[in-house]
């Protein structure tokens, strides 16, 4: 058996390094709870359709849409609402949600815009807001609004996310 020099040092492995523990910040914080909150919002917003469809009838009436289509695409609008809340709540493929979230309140947004610039809009069938507000010009407005709050923190939220991927 061969014997190992004395004046050689034996060569032990060393253990990793382990990463210096990070604090999680107000902002890792918000990065949860913004998805998360807009999943609440619409949740409520495709329930809520589900339960009383009659308001985006009339959007989608008023829009041009088909008779024939309107019911279709009710249940499109609120069953797609409902699975992207789940998804945003439970985080799956959060980047990808993230991203379906606000080019979903674009789309909205749009539709907003386009029911403030007519004559005689309809009730908007986003969150109610118009009971509190008296005007469904004002609550199409205050809709406007927060979709564009919600998808401002959505895309924080992103590029929170695109910047730790470098």
């Amino acid at each position: 058996m061969p014997q190992a020099d004395a004046a050689e040092p034996l060569e032990y492995a060393t253990p990793p390094v382990a990463p210096p523990v990070r604090r999680r910040t107000v902002a890792d914080w918000a990065e949860q709870l913004i998805p998360r909150a807009a999943g609440l919002v619409f949740l409520y917003a495709g329930v809520s359709k589900a339960w009383d469809p009659t308001r985006t009838h009339r959007v989608l009436a008023f829009d041009g849409v088909p008779q024939s289509l309107v019911a279709p695409l009710t249940h499109l609008v609120w069953s797609a609402e409902v699975a992207l809340a789940l998804i945003l709540l439970i985080g799956i493929a959060k980047r990808r949600a993230v991203i379906a979230t606000i080019m979903v309140l674009f789309v909205y947004s749009v539709q907003l815009a386009y029911l403030i610039a007519a004559q005689n809009p309809p009730e908007c069938s986003c969150v109610l807001l118009h009971a509190k507000y008296g005007s469904a010009k004002r609550a199409l407005a205050l809709g406007l609004v927060r979709n564009a709050v919600m998808a401002a923190s959505l895309e924080w939220v992103r590029l929170r996310m695109v910047g730790r991927r470098r």
